[in-house]
């Protein structure tokens, strides 16, 4: 005895019912795959996203001491050799290179979006150390910064840059 045939609507497609059941499992399975696959692929551009985000907050930090450390950088340039220097008057504000410094060091390490980012993080808060340690204990002090103190601050500025720019293109690539 021949199987029956079941037909497609409009009779496009007729086919014995094995087939159509053999037909149906096959497409579950392939549909059921598929689904776990886009499933898997939103979670994870998810998780990059949020890896990015992570990062952004990470180098407006950064960009922040940089700033400040040009801002720096500038006004002791502007200093003749010798004279004494009242670093309050640097663009009205007072630097923030200790604030910056302890933010960075309070990461944890284990919360950072990349782990190049690690070295980063640790060479910002070196320079942000080295910023405050030359330029905000003369905050609002009379005080004579000598050419080494000025080496060091350009050199800390330098640093952050080259930092920044580090962290910017950590940024693309991720």
């Amino acid at each position: 005895m021949t199987e029956a045939l079941y037909c497609y609507p409009f009779e496009i497609l007729c086919q014995p019912l094995s087939w159509w059941s053999s037909a149906a499992s096959w497409a579950q399975a392939i549909l059921s795959a598929l689904a776990i696959w886009f499933a898997g692929s939103f979670a994870m551009k998810q998780a990059k996203l949020a890896r990015k985000e992570k990062l952004s907050t990470y180098i407006e930090i950064l960009l922040l001491a940089d700033r400040e450390a040009q801002s720096a950088s500038r006004h002791v340039a502007n200093i003749p050799d010798g004279a004494p220097i009242v670093i309050s008057d640097i663009d009205g504000a007072r630097p923030v290179f200790a604030k910056i410094a302890e933010d960075l060091e309070s990461v944890s390490f284990h919360d950072l979006p990349h782990p190049r980012l690690v070295t980063v993080i640790k060479d910002a808060a070196a320079a942000c150390r080295t910023l405050d340690m030359h330029y905000e204990k003369n905050f609002d002090k009379p005080n004579a910064i000598d050419d080494w103190a000025k080496s060091q601050i350009d050199e800390a500025q330098e640093m952050l840059k080259n930092i920044v720019a580090d962290a910017v293109h950590l940024q693309r690539t991720l």
